[in-house]
């Protein structure tokens, strides 16, 4: 086996099966089409807009 830079063993093969693979690439694409709220655009542009206010930004 091969060792890092830090002395630690590593091998050059995945870990995880293809299968495996291909079902996490899946899974983060699903992700990112989703997003990370529920808000439309003009409810995050309000609460952007708000919160720049609070802050004198705006």
């Amino acid at each position: 086996m091969d060792k890092d830079k830090h002395g630690n063993e590593t091998t050059s093969e995945p870990t995880e099966s293809p299968a495996e693979i291909a079902y996490i690439r899946a899974k983060l694409i699903e992700a990112e089409k989703r997003g990370f709220t529920k808000l439309g655009r003009d409810e995050i542009l309000a609460k952007f807009k708000d919160e720049m206010r609070r802050n004198g930004e705006l």
